[in-house]
This record gives structure tokens, C-alpha cells and sequence, in this order.
């Protein structure tokens, strides 16, 4: 990586220049075929395969170029790998004439803006889908500019956010459900009397993260308090941004010692602290009161022994778990402020039935009071309760939430949103 930043941005220009002739091979009519043709770039996200399974159906044609190796925490990342994919790219171009190229959270891209300066030559729309926060991955937002690139979040709130760094096409587009087989699972008998409890907790813990961090980067009194405090108040508002939490807190302008990069990763620290507190919180409150079961990373283990029944995969272990628990207790992450996790669209489209805290995108995409949300602890007890003593009712309202879903928040949906807004805000 620091061979790329030693390649140097005034050197752009001089390398695109060695391609200015395929242009003339690159000049083609996006958007003008019956069908949409996609170049994914294949990274290691997790929503890569629900996109790849959408791809394949009738309405797309599409072809990849595998990245996993372009990752930025790669130590051992060279420019001859960007260059070499640059070849690779630009050779599948030339041959794939796709309409647009897609990637996840900016995967490929380098962080000097080489990758965005080729595709504006060629004038190919490029559309990075972010389901994890686009700020630290744009620390230095510049490079990553162009009037061909398509944002688009699964959490609202970051959509001004990008506005306000003066990217151009920003859009908003939730999470959704794309597992089509995801209901034909076959259970064994040890797995159903590991799975099976009245109520469960799916999720990591964070505190070794949370740990690793601290120790490296903030142990500084002052930090340390504004850190805290901005953890309080964000555990009790948890639609309130927490950049907004700590620019209200920071009275005695102790971010003004950071640079932008280093603000953005102690607001990222914040969040990932306070997303851990909470989610021991709940798990505390839950272990008290039900018959109860964790599922996670090993540091649970440490406090909830009793309770901790391992870590499970997310294609083969959890569509049984949502078959076998009675309900699911989901929380979300302080990542997303307004915007719905993953979790709830997999429980209610497997038949399981689950109970979340409450975001306003639940009344946005089901509807105001479809799916049993809590604001405070005495809420999840009594929704808990309730719906443990009413087995008929769980079952309607899981057929009814999971009808909603396949008729509207399948990532086919998302993604034929997604090419059409592309292709109408499209201009050569």
C-alpha cells in the first residue's frame, strides 16, 4: 500500500493516457439492451452471494472479477496488484460491454483515486453499494469523486452525510431477503436440541474489539470521558448520530487535536463500544428473566457460560436456529440509526418469528406497528412474555410479515431499483 501512495496522484493522468486508445473500443450505448449487463467486483462481503443469485436470473447478464486480494488491510498489497487488476479489468471491458460495474462497500478501489480516474475516461457508470459505513472507507473523499459513480446506503443517515463530502448520485437502499432455499434445511436431532429455546440472542459480543482498540488508540483521560459520555447518551437515543452526539458533548474541542481521519475512527470506536454495551445489556436482561440461550463469538462465554451454546454459520446453523427458537431477540447496531439489520428480514422469511428494538425504517417498509419493536426493557419483558403465551398469534404474524417480504424486500427487488436509478440518472 505505501508503494501506491508513493506512485503519487500527479501520476494518474500519465497512466490512464496509456489507455486513451481503448477508449474507442469503450465507447459503446450503456442501458440500451433488453437486459442489464453487470460486471460484479466479487469481494468477500457477505451480501455478495445474495447478489450473484439475483444476477443469474433471466433480467441480467453478468460477469465478475474476483478482488478479495485488493483489500486495503492486505499489509502485503502492491501497486503491481492494482496494476495487474487494472489489465484484468480493462480486458473484461473490452470483451463483457457491460452497462455498469457494481462493488460493495468500494471494494477494488484504491485510495488514490487511480481505479476512479480510469473508469471516468471510459465513461463506465460504477455503482458502490455500501451495508457498512462508507465514512472511514472515504477518509480522503477526493480521489473517490466522478459524475459516473452511484452511491448507494443501507442506512439513511449517511446519505447526507456523502451529500455534504459533494458526492453527486446518492441514494438510499435498504437490506433485504434473497435466500431461496433458505426454508428447505434439514434438522437433526442434536441440532434441534441445540437450536431449540423460548427465546435467543444471535450476535458477537464486541468486546474484543472494543478491547483491541482502546488499548491501542484510546486511553487518554480526555478521550476516554468524551468517549463515555457520547456512549450514554447514545445507548438512550439511539436514532441520534453519533458524530452529532459528540460535536454537542465536545465543549472543551478535544477532536479539534485530530484529523479527519482520526475523528472518523474514535466516532467509529464510539459506536462499536456503545453497540457492545447495549447488546451485553439486553443479553444480561434476557439471562434473568427466560429461558435463554446465546449464540456468538467466545468472549460470552466469559460471563453467560450457562448460556452460551457456541458460534454458528450463517448459511449452514441459522436457518435451523430460526426454526427451532421461539423467538429471536434482535438488536442493531449504533452503525444504523434509522435503517433495518439483516437479521429481521432471515427470521421472518425462514418462518421464525422475532422481536426487535425499534428503527423508523420498520414503519417505512412494513408498515407502523407489523413488526413487535421495544424502546426500553420493560417493553422487551412484556412483548416477550406476551408472545411466548400466544403461539397462534406468532404464527399469523410471521406469515404475514413474511408475505410482505417476498412481495416486496427480496434482493431482487433492491437490486432492479438499483440499475434503474443508475440507468435514469445516467448522461455520457
Amino acid at each position: 500500500m505505501n508503494e501506491l501512495n508513493s506512485f503519487g496522484v500527479g501520476r494518474i493522468s500519465e497512466f490512464s493516457k496509456k489507455f486513451s486508445a481503448i477508449s474507442t473500443y469503450l465507447g459503446y450505448k450503456k442501458f440500451v439492451g433488453g437486459k442489464y449487463k453487470v460486471l460484479l467486483f466479487d469481494s468477500s462481503s457477505w451480501i455478495i452471494p445474495e447478489i450473484k443469485s439475483v444476477l443469474k436470473i433471466d433480467k441480467y447478464e453478468y460477469d465478475f472479477i474476483d478482488v478479495h486480494h485488493l483489500n486495503p488491510e492486505n499489509k502485503k498489497l502492491s501497486l503491481e496488484d492494482y496494476l495487474q487488476f487494472h489489465k484484468t479489468l480493462i480486458k473484461k471491458l473490452i470483451e463483457f460491454r457491460p452497462d455498469c460495474i457494481l462493488t460493495v462497500n468500494h471494494a477494488a478501489f484504491d485510495s488514490i483515486g487511480l481505479l476512479t480516474k480510469i473508469l471516468d475516461q471510459f465513461k463506465i457508470p460504477f455503482i458502490s453499494w455500501f451495508v457498512d459505513s462508507p465514512l472511514y472507507i472515504f477518509k480522503n473523499p477526493e480521489p473517490q469523486k466522478s459524475n459516473y459513480l452511484y452511491l448507494f446506503t443501507w442506512e439513511k443517515a449517511y446519505v447526507r452525510r456523502l451529500l455534504d463530502l459533494d458526492f453527486k448520485n446518492v441514494f438510499y437502499l435498504p437490506l433485504a431477503c434473497g435466500h431461496e432455499n433458505y426454508c428447505d434445511v434439514k434438522i437433526n436431532n442434536e441440532e434441534i436440541e441445540r437450536f431449540t429455546s423460548d427465546v435467543v440472542y444471535v450476535g458477537n459480543s464486541n468486546l474484543q474489539n472494543v478491547y483491541d482498540w482502546s488499548s491501542e488508540y484510546y486511553n487518554e483521560p480526555d478521550l476516554l470521558k468524551l468517549s463515555d459520555e457520547a456512549i450514554n447518551i447514545q445507548i438512550n437515543n439511539p436514532e441520534k448520530q453519533m458524530y452529532i452526539i459528540l460535536n454537542e458533548l465536545d465543549k472543551a474541542k478535544i477532536l479539534s487535536k485530530l484529523n479527519e481521519e482520526e475523528k472518523l475512527k474514535f466516532e467509529a470506536y464510539c459506536i462499536l463500544k456503545a453497540t457492545a454495551i447495549y447488546r451485553e445489556n439486553i443479553v444480561n436482561l434476557l439471562s434473568k428473566n427466560f429461558n435463554f440461550k446465546i449464540f456468538g463469538d467466545e468472549k460470552w462465554k466469559e460471563k453467560y457460560a450457562n448460556f452460551y451454546y457456541g458460534s454458528v454459520d450463517y448459511y449452514k446453523d441459522l436457518p435451523k436456529l430460526y426454526k427451532c427458537a421461539k423467538i429471536v431477540i434482535n438488536t442493531t447496531s449504533f452503525q444504523m440509526n434509522t435503517a433495518v439489520n439483516q437479521r429481521v428480514y432471515d427470521v421472518f422469511f425462514d418462518n421464525g418469528f422475532l422481536i426487535s428494538d425499534y428503527r423508523k425504517d420498520y414503519d417505512k417498509l412494513f408498515g407502523k406497528n407489523i413488526i413487535p419493536t421495544f424502546k426500553s426493557d420493560y417493553e422487551l419483558i412484556k412483548l416477550v412474555n406476551y408472545y411466548l403465551s400466544n403461539e397462534d398469534e406468532r404464527i399469523i404474524l410471521t406469515q404475514k410479515i413474511r408475505d410482505i417480504i417476498k412481495e416486496k424486500h427480496l434482493y431482487s427487488n433492491r437490486l432492479l431499483e438499483m440499475f434503474t436509478k443508475v440507468k435514469n440518472n445516467y448522461h455520457e
